[in-house]
């Protein structure tokens, strides 16, 4: 458990010995006997979970900027081709933010038309004041709709 952090509200314990509604309102400065840095733990500030998609997807926002939003991100990412188009399908993973030097974006390189085919991995970004976290995918597909893809995302605050 977190040492040096106050808690807010109840700690509450489930069956399974799991703790639920944990609310810390300060660091934790040390966790399961290590030393921790800055937060302490890695908030996690947004989570995608798609299955069986056939269609692109827009561009749409992991996080939309405020005031309170500058700092350091870890975004991580899986995406697999989840069926298959008889003649061909593929999709694209990017991702974009600005981090108050430039606009930025990470075209992922884009999942063939193979069962199964993944990419997974991480990406570490500064975000600036009042600037969007965006992931959007690109779609073809043949026959539409018969290509298919599963995404998940996972967006982590850092500093």
């Amino acid at each position: 458990m977190p040492q040096n952090a106050k808690f807010s509200s109840r700690i509450c314990q489930s069956a399974l010995g799991k703790f639920v509604n944990l609310a810390l309102s300060g660091p934790a400065t040390t966790y399961n006997g290590l030393v921790t840095a800055a937060q302490g733990l890695p908030p996690i500030i947004e989570s995608v979970s798609l299955a069986a998609q056939a269609a692109a997807i827009a561009a749409t926002p992991l996080l939309t900027g405020s005031a309170t939003t500058a700092g350091l991100y870890r975004i991580s990412y899986y995406h697999v081709t989840s069926a298959v188009d008889a003649t061909s399908g593929d999709s694209q993973l990017t991702l974009t933010w600005n981090d108050g030097s430039a606009a930025q974006s990470l075209a992922v390189t884009a999942l063939t038309d193979v069962l199964g085919n993944y990419q997974q991995g991480s990406v570490i970004v500064e975000l600036a004041a009042s600037e969007n976290i965006d992931y959007a995918v690109s779609y073809a597909s043949n026959t539409a709709g018969d290509y298919k893809f599963g995404l998940n995302i996972t967006l982590e605050r850092l500093q």
